[in-house]
């Protein structure tokens, strides 16, 4: 076989250059969308963040803000409850306790700080909120119960955003596939060998074209030599007819043919005509 044009030969690599060009090009679009898709759900995942410490964050302000008013009360009433409380702890005998009254006042605040930190306190606070928390109340098997499930949404988001990654990998990998196959019916499409197979089935069908015209060709020869022997040979018959045809006029030679052809094939034909000529005496 001929080498390989120089054309042939360095087609397939400008073909794999603009291949690994293009599967670049799709890489980098796939890195950019992945990024953007980072951030918003960074982004979201901050808002979510933020909307789901909200009532919790309300509760602790408010406990702080009742601590507060606490604590000025006491302040400015402080003095006046000491003295009461030393003189009944001086009337009673016993011995004075100046930071009774301090303990005393502190331990609701610090009850109330504890149950808002509780979570059951948080989620209480968040179905007062209502359409301010991000928790999806779903029943038990569609009971009424006095104790309902909460699921998390950020859980559910980051599920559904695995699922959609996992869909658009799928189908990044089927786009792949197909532009590769694509690359290989290209490139055995213009190879070397599929160029001969195309010029075979070319020279095939001109080389079957070229011996249909001959046959059709010899078959019009032989018909015309046919006819041409079977003229000759009518010539030949009409030179050695016998010679008491010579005086019969062209006009009865077929009524002559026809009758003598029936006398030679029927006996008693012949028989009769022979009489007809030459009658008995």
């Amino acid at each position: 076989m001929d080498p390989v044009p120089f054309a042939w030969a360095r087609w397939p690599a400008a073909a794999e250059a603009a291949a690994a060009a293009a599967t670049a090009a799709a890489a980098a679009a796939d890195e950019e969308a992945s990024l953007c898709e980072e951030e918003e759900a960074s982004e979201l995942l901050q808002l979510l963040h933020r909307r789901d410490a909200a009532p919790c964050l309300r509760l602790q302000q408010q406990q702080l803000q009742q601590q507060a008013g606490l604590n000025a009360q006491r302040d400015l009433g402080g003095p006046q409850q000491q003295q009461q409380q030393q003189q009944r702890m001086s009337a009673a005998g016993s011995p004075s306790a100046p930071d009774a009254g301090v303990g005393y006042t502190e331990s609701p605040a610090a009850a109330a700080a504890a149950a808002a930190a509780s979570p059951a306190a948080a989620a209480a606070a968040a179905t007062a909120e209502g359409g301010e928390s991000l928790f999806w109340h779903v029943p038990s098997y569609g009971c009424y119960t006095t104790s309902p499930v909460y699921i998390p949404l950020l859980q559910l988001l980051r599920q559904q955003q695995q699922q959609r990654r996992a869909a658009a990998a799928e189908q990044r990998k089927q786009q792949q596939q197909q532009q590769q196959q694509q690359q290989q019916q290209r490139l055995q499409a213009g190879s070397p060998a599929a160029l001969l197979l195309e010029a075979e089935a070319f020279v095939a069908a001109a080389l079957l074209r070229r011996r249909l015209l001959l046959t059709a060709a010899n078959k019009k020869l032989e018909g015309q030599l046919a006819a041409a022997a079977a003229a000759a040979a009518a010539a030949d018959e009409a030179a050695a007819a016998p010679k008491w045809l010579s005086g019969v006029s062209r006009h009865l030679l077929p009524y002559v043919a026809q009758v003598s052809s029936r006398a030679f094939f029927d006996p008693h034909y012949r028989m009769q005509l022979i009489e007809t000529l030459n009658p008995k005496p």
